[in-house]
C-alpha cells in the first residue's frame, strides 16, 4: 500500500502545479480590410514594443469587415504589453514618414500612447490571470 502511495503522490503534486495558461485576445477596428495586423506581447521592458525577436510571442490576424483579431495562446499568469499595428501594405513592417511618425495604424495595450516616440512598457502594462484576458484597442493613424 505505502509504495502504491509513493507512486501516486507526484502526480497528484504535479496536476496541481502546472496550470496551464489562458489565451490573451487582442481586437481592435482598422480602417481598411487590406494587409493584416501584426502583434506582439511582451513580458520584457527592454524589448518593448520593438524587440519582437525578444516577444514572448507573436500573432497575425486577417483583416475582416475593418477588424483585426491577434489571440496569444496558453499564456501563463503575469505581467504583459502588447504592440501592435496594422500593415496595409503587407510588408511586415511598420512604415513611417521622412521624420519617423508611423503612417500605418499603430496601438498599445492600455491605449498607451508615447511623447515624440513608442510608448512605455510601464504605461502598456497588464496583469493576465487566470482566465482569458481580452482587449479591445485603439488603433492610432
Amino acid at each position: 500500500m505505502w509504495s502504491l502511495l509513493t507512486r501516486l503522490i507526484p502526480f497528484t503534486l504535479l496536476s496541481f502545479t502546472a496550470a496551464p495558461g489562458q489565451d490573451i485576445v487582442v481586437e481592435t477596428k482598422l480602417r481598411s480590410n487590406d494587409g493584416k495586423l501584426l502583434c506582439s506581447l511582451h513580458d520584457d521592458p527592454e524589448a518593448f514594443p520593438t524587440k519582437n525577436k525578444l516577444a514572448k510571442g507573436q500573432a497575425v490576424s486577417r483583416i475582416q469587415g475593418g477588424l483585426g483579431r491577434c489571440v496569444f495562446p496558453g499564456i501563463p499568469p503575469g505581467t504583459y504589453a502588447v504592440a501592435m499595428f496594422h500593415d496595409e501594405n503587407d510588408n511586415n513592417t511598420l512604415d513611417t514618414s521622412w521624420i519617423g511618425r508611423p503612417i500605418e495604424g499603430y496601438g498599445a495595450s492600455n491605449d498607451a500612447k508615447g511623447l515624440m516616440g513608442p510608448p512605455s512598457f510601464a504605461d502598456a502594462k497588464f496583469e493576465h490571470g487566470t482566465a482569458t484576458t481580452t482587449m479591445r484597442l485603439k488603433t492610432r493613424y
